[in-house]
C-alpha cells in the first residue's frame, strides 16, 4: 500500500523490478508494461493516477505536431521524444491518454479520433491502403514419379542426392494431374 510517498513510473526498471513491489512482479498496473510513454505521463500520489504536466505536455505536442501535417518520425523529434515512427503512431493511439476509471485524460477525444483518420488519409495519398493481398494458393504435390537409376555411386551420400534427383512431382502447372 502506498501512502504518502510519491512514485514516477518509467521503463528504467528491469522487467523483474516494478515499484510496488521489492524484486518481483506484482499484480499492480505496472506488472503488465503497455507502452514506455503511458507510465511516464502519470504518477501515483495516494493510491491515484495524477497526470506529470511535462510529460504529457510533450504528448500533446506530438499530437498537434502530426495532425499539422509534420510525419510521425519529425512530429516526435519536434516534440522531443527520440523515437521512430511506429513508435510516435502506437503513443498517438494509446487509448489511456483519453482518460479511463484510473488515468486522467490527457488528450481530448477530438484529437483522439483525429489521428487514425489522418493516418488512413495519408496511407491513401501514399496508395498503402490496399495492404491486405490475397494470396495464392499453391499445390502441394501429393504423387511423385521416379526416373530410371542409370547409375552407381561410390559415394553412399552422392548416391543418395543422385536418387532424390531423379524424383519429380506429378503436378502439371495448372494444379491437375
Amino acid at each position: 500500500m502506498i501512502s504518502k510517498k510519491v512514485l514516477v513510473l518509467g521503463n528504467h526498471l528491469p522487467k523483474y523490478l516494478y515499484p510496488f513491489s521489492s524484486d518481483k512482479p506484482s499484480s499492480n498496473i505496472c506488472a503488465s508494461p503497455i507502452s514506455f510513454n503511458i507510465f511516464k505521463c502519470y504518477r501515483i500520489e495516494n493510491e491515484q493516477a495524477v497526470v506529470v504536466e511535462n510529460a504529457a505536455a510533450i504528448i500533446r505536442e506530438l499530437y498537434k505536431n502530426y495532425l499539422s501535417g509534420m510525419a510521425l518520425s519529425d512530429a516526435a523529434k519536434q516534440a522531443g521524444l527520440d523515437t521512430y515512427h511506429g513508435t510516435a503512431k502506437r503513443i498517438m493511439l494509446n487509448r489511456h491518454y483519453l482518460g479511463d476509471s484510473f488515468y486522467p485524460a490527457i488528450i481530448d477525444r477530438a484529437t483522439f479520433d483525429a489521428v487514425p483518420i489522418e493516418i488512413e488519409k495519408r496511407a491513401g495519398k501514399l496508395g498503402r491502403l490496399n495492404k491486405a493481398t490475397t494470396s495464392r494458393v499453391k499445390p502441394v504435390p501429393t504423387d511423385f514419379l521416379m526416373g530410371q537409376v542409370e547409375k552407381e555411386l561410390p559415394n553412399p551420400l552422392k548416391q543418395a542426392e543422385y536418387l532424390y534427383s531423379l524424383i519429380r512431382p506429378e503436378v502439371i502447372t495448372n494444379g491437375t494431374k
